[in-house]
């Protein structure tokens, strides 16, 4: 559900489509597609809220923490789906040498790190690009683990506290060095790693517990929260390079604390509230965050040559686009995925299979 809605506001933010609303109220529309964007740092504090739960509920329960098995179920879950679309992406290039992708972003995306160079190069034309927080998640997966085995929950906060500190330090050290907002900060791990080290201060700090809030509360934290993220597009909207220091630091904080507010007016949601529909949108949303730039463009290219298919300059067209990701997206998951996924429940331990038997697994499964 919550992955869903995180991918809903970065498919605004890249697709736009606005049914109108934009020649009404076109300040309030362009930041709210702004604010799309920060649905990547909700994916960022989700996955590590759920990766340090789950993390947590296996060294309770055995001891210690299998990190063969960790990996295994990572690399099952992201990389099929992560190394065919990069391979598609290539693809595209040669066929059409306005996608083409150069080498050295390849070899650093095929490495896990093309985020850094993205940071430092700026974005492709090519599809592929949305795959950059892959990176970053990734990279996570690769210390969080470890860390949980070696010191357990309060090396953890420890962690966590040093990511923050890390992040706004180099925030303000960016903020006066000329970068790039809209990439060479946007794209760089630690920067992004204070939301990794929000999801698990709030798994730490909840231990399983989840907030007992009325649904009107429920809503008046995401509206909050967006309205956070909102206020944050002022700073991205008003400048780019050199935004300065204190200014970089208090547009963050703002995105961090909008993030926070919209995870918790998720957590606990009672299951009977949310349509099963959407908890499959949520299951294959890493497909449908993968494909929805191809298709956007895609859609935008047969309007460009097509005129006459009334998509051009339509308000409805980012419809089709959503109806088109989703079609993809299930493909994916039936065909590409779902072999991988059962291949990964040999390497998945018991009680993380089975969150049903947890009173506090609803709210794992609904935001996940």
């Amino acid at each position: 559900m919550l992955r869903f809605f995180a991918f809903l506001c970065v498919f605004q933010h890249h697709v736009f489509f606005t049914l109108g609303l934009d020649r009404t109220f076109p300040k309030l529309v362009g930041e709210f597609r702004v604010a799309g964007a920060y649905g990547v740092c909700l994916f960022f504090l989700l996955s590590a809220y759920l990766i340090t739960e789950l993390l947590c509920r296996e060294r309770n329960d055995t001891g210690s923490v299998n990190l063969k098995a960790f990996y295994i179920r990572r690399v099952l879950r992201i990389w099929p789906l992560y190394f065919a679309f990069l391979a598609f992406g290539v693809i595209l290039g040669l066929v059409m040498p306005h996608f083409k992708i150069e080498p050295y972003r390849m070899l650093a995306f095929l490495l896990l790190a093309g985020n850094w160079y993205t940071s430092y190069v700026g974005w492709t034309v090519n599809p592929i690009f949305p795959l950059w927080s892959i990176s970053v998640e990734e990279q996570f997966y690769l210390l969080i683990p470890a860390i949980m085995k070696r010191g357990g929950r309060r090396a953890i906060w420890a962690v966590s506290a040093l990511f923050l500190i890390v992040s706004y330090s180099v925030l303000a050290w960016m903020g006066e060095h000329y970068a790039k907002a809209s990439f060479g900060v946007w794209c760089n791990s630690l920067v992004q790693f204070q939301f990794f080290a929000a999801g698990c201060m709030l798994a730490l700090g909840l231990s399983g517990r989840v907030p007992e809030m009325r649904v009107y509360w429920r809503v008046a934290c995401v509206i909050c929260g967006v309205a956070f993220w909102m206020a944050a597009t002022h700073v991205t909207l008003q400048v780019d390079v050199h935004p300065g220091g204190l200014r970089l630091c208090a547009m963050y904080a703002m995105i961090l604390v909008g993030t926070i507010l919209i995870f918790l007016g998720f957590l606990g949601l009672n299951a009977s509230l949310v349509p099963r529909s959407l908890r499959y949108l949520g299951q294959i949303s890493y497909g449908l965050y993968v494909f929805h730039d191809f298709i956007g463009q895609s859609v935008a290219a047969a309007a460009k040559h097509w005129p006459r298919s009334g998509l051009k300059g339509s308000p409805y067209s980012g419809i089709l686009e959503l109806a088109l990701t989703i079609a993809l997206a299930a493909l994916s998951y039936r065909f590409l995925e779902r072999p991988f996924l059962r291949l990964k429940e040999r390497y998945t331990w018991s009680s993380q299979d089975l969150p049903e038997a947890s009173p506090q697994s609803s709210s794992i499964y609904l935001i996940e």
